[in-house]
Protein backbone atom coordinates (compact mmCIF):
# COMPACT_ATOMS: atom_id res chain seq x y z
CA UNK A 1 0.00 0.00 0.00
CA UNK A 2 2.64 2.74 0.65
CA UNK A 3 4.94 1.70 -2.85
CA UNK A 4 1.53 2.33 -4.21
CA UNK A 5 0.40 5.36 -2.65
CA UNK A 6 3.97 6.46 -2.78
CA UNK A 7 4.00 6.24 -6.84
CA UNK A 8 0.56 7.39 -7.07
CA UNK A 9 1.27 10.66 -5.47
CA UNK A 10 4.90 10.97 -7.15
CA UNK A 11 3.11 10.38 -10.55
CA UNK A 12 -0.45 12.57 -9.83
CA UNK A 13 2.15 15.28 -9.07
CA UNK A 14 4.06 15.63 -12.29
CA UNK A 15 0.79 15.23 -14.21
CA UNK A 16 -0.87 17.94 -12.20
CA UNK A 17 2.51 20.50 -12.42
CA UNK A 18 3.52 19.46 -15.80
CA UNK A 19 1.19 19.13 -18.76
CA UNK A 20 -1.23 21.76 -19.51
CA UNK A 21 -4.25 21.79 -21.44
CA UNK A 22 -4.64 22.87 -25.75
CA UNK A 23 -3.41 26.27 -25.77
CA UNK A 24 -6.05 28.80 -27.59
CA UNK A 25 -6.98 28.54 -31.17
CA UNK A 26 -6.44 24.66 -30.63
CA UNK A 27 -9.18 22.24 -30.72
CA UNK A 28 -9.70 19.84 -28.32
CA UNK A 29 -11.61 15.79 -28.95
CA UNK A 30 -13.97 14.57 -27.01
CA UNK A 31 -13.77 10.50 -28.06
CA UNK A 32 -16.62 9.55 -25.70
CA UNK A 33 -18.92 11.46 -28.33
CA UNK A 34 -17.32 9.94 -31.50
CA UNK A 35 -19.33 6.99 -32.34
CA UNK A 36 -18.10 3.89 -34.76
CA UNK A 37 -19.70 5.17 -37.91
CA UNK A 38 -16.50 7.88 -37.76
CA UNK A 39 -13.02 8.75 -37.55
CA UNK A 40 -11.31 11.77 -36.32
CA UNK A 41 -8.00 13.12 -36.14
CA UNK A 42 -6.60 16.43 -34.54
CA UNK A 43 -3.26 17.61 -34.45
CA UNK A 44 -2.39 21.51 -32.73
CA UNK A 45 0.34 23.45 -33.48
CA UNK A 46 1.11 22.99 -29.99
CA UNK A 47 1.90 19.25 -30.39
CA UNK A 48 -1.44 18.16 -28.76
CA UNK A 49 -2.88 15.43 -30.92
CA UNK A 50 -6.08 13.41 -30.58
CA UNK A 51 -7.14 10.64 -32.42
CA UNK A 52 -10.10 8.18 -32.40
CA UNK A 53 -10.10 5.44 -34.97
CA UNK A 54 -7.54 7.68 -36.84
CA UNK A 55 -5.46 4.81 -37.60
CA UNK A 56 -8.06 2.87 -39.21
CA UNK A 57 -7.51 2.54 -42.64
CA UNK A 58 -10.75 3.21 -45.04
CA UNK A 59 -11.31 4.10 -48.68
CA UNK A 60 -9.12 7.20 -49.60
CA UNK A 61 -12.06 9.09 -51.84
CA UNK A 62 -10.75 11.70 -52.61
CA UNK A 63 -8.47 12.78 -49.74
CA UNK A 64 -6.25 10.70 -52.52
CA UNK A 65 -6.04 13.75 -54.65
CA UNK A 66 -3.59 15.51 -51.44
CA UNK A 67 -1.38 12.67 -52.16
CA UNK A 68 -1.07 12.86 -55.59
CA UNK A 69 -1.18 16.25 -56.42
CA UNK A 70 1.79 16.54 -54.25
CA UNK A 71 3.69 13.35 -55.96
CA UNK A 72 2.98 15.50 -59.07
CA UNK A 73 4.27 18.54 -58.00
CA UNK A 74 7.20 17.30 -56.52
CA UNK A 75 8.34 15.80 -60.15
CA UNK A 76 8.70 19.47 -61.35
CA UNK A 77 6.71 19.76 -64.39
CA UNK A 78 5.35 23.17 -64.11
CA UNK A 79 2.53 22.76 -66.69
CA UNK A 80 0.97 20.63 -63.78
CA UNK A 81 0.38 23.75 -61.19
CA UNK A 82 -2.29 25.17 -62.84
CA UNK A 83 -3.93 21.37 -63.52
CA UNK A 84 -3.27 20.50 -59.73
CA UNK A 85 -4.68 24.05 -58.59
CA UNK A 86 -8.04 22.84 -60.51
CA UNK A 87 -8.25 19.63 -59.58
CA UNK A 88 -7.79 20.24 -55.51
CA UNK A 89 -10.49 23.28 -55.88
CA UNK A 90 -13.40 20.96 -57.69
CA UNK A 91 -12.16 17.42 -56.96
CA UNK A 92 -11.99 16.58 -60.83
CA UNK A 93 -12.43 13.13 -61.03
CA UNK A 94 -11.51 13.51 -64.52
CA UNK A 95 -8.29 15.69 -63.89
CA UNK A 96 -7.40 13.43 -61.26
CA UNK A 97 -7.18 10.50 -64.15
CA UNK A 98 -5.02 12.77 -66.38
CA UNK A 99 -2.53 13.05 -64.22
CA UNK A 100 -2.82 9.73 -62.30
CA UNK A 101 -1.56 8.50 -66.05
CA UNK A 102 0.98 11.16 -66.65
CA UNK A 103 2.59 10.16 -62.67
CA UNK A 104 1.49 6.82 -61.94
CA UNK A 105 3.48 6.92 -58.90
CA UNK A 106 3.00 9.90 -57.70
CA UNK A 107 0.58 9.12 -54.92
CA UNK A 108 2.80 5.87 -53.45
CA UNK A 109 5.72 8.42 -53.45
CA UNK A 110 4.10 10.87 -51.61
CA UNK A 111 3.17 7.71 -49.13
CA UNK A 112 6.50 6.49 -49.21
CA UNK A 113 8.07 9.97 -48.16
CA UNK A 114 5.85 11.10 -45.45
CA UNK A 115 6.01 7.61 -43.88
CA UNK A 116 2.13 6.81 -44.38
CA UNK A 117 2.19 3.71 -42.79
CA UNK A 118 -1.63 2.66 -42.91
CA UNK A 119 -1.99 4.19 -46.14
CA UNK A 120 -1.79 2.05 -50.09
CA UNK A 121 -1.91 3.50 -53.45
CA UNK A 122 -4.14 1.29 -55.13
CA UNK A 123 -4.59 0.43 -59.06
CA UNK A 124 -5.87 3.82 -60.05
CA UNK A 125 -6.01 7.05 -58.04
CA UNK A 126 -9.75 6.52 -56.73
CA UNK A 127 -9.05 3.16 -55.34
CA UNK A 128 -6.31 3.71 -52.66
CA UNK A 129 -6.44 3.48 -48.67
CA UNK A 130 -5.69 6.44 -46.36
CA UNK A 131 -6.39 6.81 -42.41
CA UNK A 132 -7.23 10.13 -41.20
CA UNK A 133 -4.14 10.28 -38.90
CA UNK A 134 -2.07 9.81 -41.90
CA UNK A 135 -4.09 12.61 -43.56
CA UNK A 136 -3.23 14.93 -40.71
CA UNK A 137 0.42 13.83 -40.33
CA UNK A 138 0.49 14.72 -44.20
CA UNK A 139 -1.03 17.90 -43.98
CA UNK A 140 1.14 18.94 -40.66
CA UNK A 141 4.40 18.26 -42.79
CA UNK A 142 3.53 20.16 -46.00
CA UNK A 143 1.93 22.68 -43.91
CA UNK A 144 5.21 25.65 -44.80
CA UNK A 145 6.16 23.17 -47.60
CA UNK A 146 6.25 25.61 -50.65
CA UNK A 147 6.07 22.64 -53.04
CA UNK A 148 2.24 21.84 -51.89
CA UNK A 149 1.69 26.07 -51.52
CA UNK A 150 -0.64 25.36 -54.75
CA UNK A 151 -2.09 22.99 -53.06
CA UNK A 152 -2.94 24.69 -49.51
CA UNK A 153 -4.09 28.06 -52.15
CA UNK A 154 -6.48 25.60 -53.69
CA UNK A 155 -8.07 24.09 -50.36
CA UNK A 156 -8.17 27.49 -49.46
CA UNK A 157 -10.71 28.60 -52.72
CA UNK A 158 -12.43 25.00 -53.07
CA UNK A 159 -15.38 25.59 -54.94
CA UNK A 160 -18.93 25.75 -53.33
CA UNK A 161 -19.57 22.68 -56.07
CA UNK A 162 -17.65 20.32 -57.01
CA UNK A 163 -17.22 19.07 -60.48
CA UNK A 164 -19.67 16.88 -60.54
CA UNK A 165 -22.13 18.99 -58.61
CA UNK A 166 -21.37 17.58 -55.32
CA UNK A 167 -21.69 20.63 -52.52
CA UNK A 168 -18.68 21.13 -50.30
CA UNK A 169 -19.44 22.25 -47.48
CA UNK A 170 -19.53 20.00 -44.43
CA UNK A 171 -17.48 18.03 -41.74
CA UNK A 172 -14.63 19.92 -40.52
CA UNK A 173 -14.80 22.72 -42.90
CA UNK A 174 -17.50 24.16 -40.73
CA UNK A 175 -15.72 24.05 -37.30
CA UNK A 176 -14.64 27.67 -36.05
CA UNK A 177 -11.40 28.88 -37.65
CA UNK A 178 -11.69 26.61 -40.38
CA UNK A 179 -9.04 27.76 -43.55
CA UNK A 180 -8.69 25.56 -46.10
CA UNK A 181 -10.19 22.12 -46.91
CA UNK A 182 -10.36 19.41 -49.18
CA UNK A 183 -13.49 17.30 -49.37
CA UNK A 184 -14.16 13.47 -50.43
CA UNK A 185 -17.02 11.31 -50.80
CA UNK A 186 -17.61 8.30 -52.19
CA UNK A 187 -19.64 8.06 -55.91
CA UNK A 188 -22.72 7.01 -54.13
CA UNK A 189 -22.66 9.70 -51.41
CA UNK A 190 -22.69 6.83 -48.41
CA UNK A 191 -19.17 7.81 -47.30
CA UNK A 192 -17.74 11.35 -46.85
CA UNK A 193 -14.83 13.00 -45.45
CA UNK A 194 -13.32 16.08 -45.19
CA UNK A 195 -9.30 17.31 -44.49
CA UNK A 196 -8.93 20.74 -42.98
CA UNK A 197 -5.76 23.29 -41.98
CA UNK A 198 -7.59 25.74 -39.05
CA UNK A 199 -6.53 28.41 -36.92
CA UNK A 200 -3.73 26.88 -35.09
CA UNK A 201 -4.66 22.98 -35.72
CA UNK A 202 -4.92 20.51 -38.58
CA UNK A 203 -8.16 18.26 -38.72
CA UNK A 204 -9.22 15.19 -40.83
CA UNK A 205 -12.43 13.01 -40.41
CA UNK A 206 -14.13 9.97 -42.51
CA UNK A 207 -17.88 8.88 -41.77
CA UNK A 208 -19.83 6.02 -43.26
CA UNK A 209 -22.78 8.21 -44.04
CA UNK A 210 -24.09 11.28 -45.44
CA UNK A 211 -22.34 14.60 -45.24
CA UNK A 212 -24.39 16.00 -42.85
CA UNK A 213 -23.71 13.03 -40.21
CA UNK A 214 -20.16 14.23 -40.88
CA UNK A 215 -20.99 17.52 -39.83
CA UNK A 216 -22.55 16.40 -36.64
CA UNK A 217 -20.13 14.24 -35.49
CA UNK A 218 -17.26 16.19 -35.52
CA UNK A 219 -19.01 19.45 -34.06
CA UNK A 220 -20.16 16.94 -31.29
CA UNK A 221 -16.89 15.52 -30.60
CA UNK A 222 -14.27 18.85 -31.37
CA UNK A 223 -14.51 22.05 -29.18
CA UNK A 224 -12.50 24.83 -30.00
CA UNK A 225 -11.63 25.22 -26.50
CA UNK A 226 -11.21 22.88 -23.64
CA UNK A 227 -14.24 22.74 -21.29
CA UNK A 228 -14.88 20.12 -17.82
CA UNK A 229 -15.68 16.66 -19.16
CA UNK A 230 -17.49 14.56 -16.79
CA UNK A 231 -16.04 11.30 -16.10
CA UNK A 232 -16.20 8.30 -18.32
CA UNK A 233 -15.34 4.65 -17.80
CA UNK A 234 -11.72 4.33 -16.32
CA UNK A 235 -8.97 4.83 -18.66
CA UNK A 236 -9.26 5.68 -22.30
CA UNK A 237 -11.93 5.33 -24.46
CA UNK A 238 -12.78 2.15 -26.98
CA UNK A 239 -11.01 2.51 -29.90
CA UNK A 240 -9.24 5.71 -29.00
CA UNK A 241 -5.53 6.01 -30.27
CA UNK A 242 -5.57 9.53 -28.51
CA UNK A 243 -1.96 9.67 -26.80
CA UNK A 244 -3.56 11.33 -23.68
CA UNK A 245 -6.63 10.92 -21.32
CA UNK A 246 -8.15 13.93 -19.68
CA UNK A 247 -7.57 14.91 -15.78
CA UNK A 248 -10.95 14.12 -15.40
CA UNK A 249 -10.59 10.70 -16.90
CA UNK A 250 -7.40 9.79 -14.99
CA UNK A 251 -9.26 11.05 -11.60
CA UNK A 252 -12.12 8.65 -12.20
CA UNK A 253 -9.49 5.95 -12.85
CA UNK A 254 -8.00 5.96 -9.85
CA UNK A 255 -10.31 6.87 -7.35
CA UNK A 256 -10.39 4.13 -5.29
CA UNK A 257 -6.77 3.84 -5.05
CA UNK A 258 -6.16 7.86 -3.57
CA UNK A 259 -6.89 7.50 -0.01
CA UNK A 260 -5.28 11.27 0.27
CA UNK A 261 -7.33 12.61 -2.24
CA UNK A 262 -4.20 14.04 -4.19
CA UNK A 263 -6.43 13.54 -7.35
CA UNK A 264 -8.40 16.54 -6.51
CA UNK A 265 -5.40 18.76 -7.42
CA UNK A 266 -5.20 17.37 -11.08
CA UNK A 267 -7.87 20.21 -13.50
CA UNK A 268 -9.96 17.86 -15.65
CA UNK A 269 -9.20 19.20 -18.51
CA UNK A 270 -5.10 18.56 -18.18
CA UNK A 271 -4.17 16.12 -21.01
CA UNK A 272 -2.34 12.85 -19.22
CA UNK A 273 -0.38 11.04 -21.76
CA UNK A 274 -1.80 7.23 -21.98
CA UNK A 275 1.54 5.32 -21.24
CA UNK A 276 1.69 7.29 -18.05
CA UNK A 277 -2.02 6.68 -16.97
CA UNK A 278 -1.54 3.33 -17.94
CA UNK A 279 1.53 2.43 -15.60
CA UNK A 280 -1.45 4.71 -12.65
CA UNK A 281 -4.14 1.80 -10.44
CA UNK A 282 -7.55 1.39 -11.92
CA UNK A 283 -10.76 0.87 -10.28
Amino acid sequence: MIKTRTLLASLLAVAGTALAAPTAGALTLNPWTVPDRTEISVRNIDGTVFSVRGDRPGPALSLAKLYLAYGVLAAGDPVDRDVVTHMIRTSDDLTASRLSAKHPTAIADTINRFGLHRSHAGPDWGSGVTTTDDVVRFLTAVRDDPTAAPIIDAMATAAPVAADGYHQNYGTATLPGSRATKFGWSDDGTINATATYGNGWTAAARTYGPPDQLTRDVHTAVVDSPAPQAPGPAGPPPGSGSWAVTGAQLKHQVRCADPLNLRHGIPDTVLIPTMLASALPRC
